[in-house]
C-alpha cells in the first residue's frame, strides 16, 4: 500500500501537467474550427452575392438571398458557437490559470 501511495504522490504534478495540456490543446482545437467555419461561411456568402450581383438578379430577389444568408449564417454560428465556446474558454482558463481548473477538477472529483 505504501508504495501505490508513494507512486501516486510521485505522478501527481506529471497527471495534472497532461489533464492542463489537453484542456488547453482542447480550448485551441476549438476556437481553430470556429474560425474556420466563419471563414469558410464568409468565403462561400461573398461568392454568392459576386455571383448574384453579375447575373443581374433582379433587387427583390436579392434582397431575399440575403435574408435567407443572414438567416443561415445565424443559424450556422449559433449551432457551432454555442457548443464551441466554453470549450475555448476552458483552454484559456486552463493557460492563464491553471491551479483554478486544476482546484475545479478535484472539487468535481470530491462530489
Amino acid at each position: 500500500m505504501k508504495d501505490a501511495t508513494e507512486f501516486a504522490k510521485e505522478q501527481a504534478p506529471l497527471v495534472v501537467q497532461e489533464f492542463l495540456e489537453w484542456e488547453i490543446l482542447l480550448g485551441t482545437f476549438y476556437g481553430v474550427l470556429v474560425l474556420f467555419i466563419t471563414l469558410t461561411v464568409g468565403v462561400l456568402l461573398h461568392k454568392a452575392f459576386k455571383t448574384l450581383t453579375r447575373e443581374q438578379v433582379r433587387i427583390s430577389d436579392m434582397e431575399v438571398n440575403i435574408c435567407l444568408a443572414q438567416i443561415s449564417v445565424a443559424v450556422l454560428m449559433a449551432v457551432t458557437l454555442i457548443p464551441t465556446v466554453p470549450a475555448a474558454m476552458s483552454g484559456l482558463k486552463a493557460y492563464v490559470a491553471p491551479r483554478v481548473v486544476v482546484l475545479e477538477q478535484v472539487k468535481q472529483w470530491v462530489r
